[in-house]
């Protein structure tokens, strides 16, 4: 004979056990509505793989504007991200942000970049991401107006030393690649560290364009 469980059984996990014998089973009792959240409720995303019709084949800063605006007006109040910050600058790239190559700089494949295509695999693939995402750069960087190098060049002045580890980093984890800066401080920075690194075991020196 079966009888249901009393209807006060609280909420939570629970076992029946027959009271002649045998195996128990396991019980869980939910309410029948979700409680209203808390106040200074959040949500907790891994931005790679946060889409949107617009992403450019992985989650992009962009859409976490869009998420955190979605948040803010469901009335959460934080966001619990996957790191940020910037892989090696090679290809294959590192598919676990857990893994990055600097605490200091940004992961360039969550850029929305103009000339990039929209697209949304069911499956990352990092590295077309990143060729893709660098050969626009590539093109923006290398037509600059002269009022934006300037900027530019200011602001590599602000970073200092943090942003003269990054030409000789690129350097070493690929030195082979044609591209190189063709702006002039940014190349010198790269010589003087490379300098001071050493080469790399068995790398071919690239000359500047």
């Amino acid at each position: 004979m079966r009888l249901p469980p009393p209807p006060d059984l609280p909420i939570g996990y629970h076992e029946l056990r027959p009271l002649n014998g045998g195996p128990a089973t396991r019980l869980f009792v939910a309410p029948e509505r979700c409680p209203a959240p808390p106040s200074g409720w959040g949500v907790a995303a891994q931005l790679y793989a946060t889409f949107s019709r617009a992403s450019q084949g992985i989650g992009d800063l962009v859409d976490l504007a869009d998420l955190a605006e979605w948040v803010e007006r469901a009335g959460g109040r934080a966001i619990l991200l996957s790191p940020l910050h910037a892989p090696n600058p090679t290809t294959a790239q590192e598919d676990s942000p857990y893994y990055a190559s600097s605490r200091v700089w940004r992961n360039p494949l969550h850029l929305r970049v103009d000339g990039v295509p929209a697209s949304r695999p069911s499956v990352i693939d990092r590295d077309e991401v990143w060729a893709a995402k660098r050969a626009a750069l590539w093109q923006r960087f290398t037509h600059l107006a002269p009022e934006e190098t300037a900027e530019w060049e200011a602001w590599a002045q602000r970073q200092g030393a943090s942003l003269e580890v990054v030409p000789v980093v690129c350097r070493i984890r690929a030195p082979t690649d044609p591209r190189e800066p063709t702006v002039p401080r940014l190349a010198a920075m790269a010589d003087r560290w490379s300098a001071r690194a050493g080469p790399a075991p068995g790398a071919e020196r690239v000359a500047h364009r």
